[in-house]
Parts: structure tokens; sequence; C-alpha cells
């Protein structure tokens, strides 16, 4: 099973994908065991995926607020 840690810290989905990022971002999720179908929910059922399954202590998995989607440091903001 893939590990991530601080190291790997960045962006994994580009919000310049604008509509089509929430595909991406539930793609990424589904190569990591994910069972999500893409839905008005689905964004926020990868982000709680991956924080469970892959979280990363200092870390969170979500939208910064650039609204990239990614691995962030905790001292990024998300976005609500």
């Amino acid at each position: 099973m893939k590990t991530y840690t601080l190291q790997n810290c960045g962006c994994y989905v580009d919000g310049a994908r604008g509509i089509h990022a929430p595909a991406k971002i539930v793609m990424f999720a589904n190569q990591h065991g994910a069972r999500i179908v893409l839905s008005e929910d689905a964004e926020q059922d990868a982000d709680e995926h991956m924080n469970r399954a892959f979280g990363v202590e200092g870390a969170w998995w979500g939208r910064n607020e650039n609204g990239d989607w990614g691995l962030w440091a905790v001292e990024t903001e998300a976005v609500a």
C-alpha cells in the first residue's frame, strides 16, 4: 500500500481543470482504494477517504485556497 509523508505534500489535481477537477479527484481516490461514484458529494467523499486511509500527521487532503487539490501541510488554509 502506498504511504505518504510530509515530503509528498503538494498539488495532485490542478484547480485549473475547472469543472473537470472533481472527476480527476475521484479517479485519484478510486486508484487509492475508494469506491466513489461521481456525484455532488463525490469530492468530499474523496477528501474523507484520502484523509482516513492515507492521512499524514501535520497534513490534510483537500483543496487549498487556490482551488488546487492535494496533500497540504497544516499551515496551508483549506477552502470551506
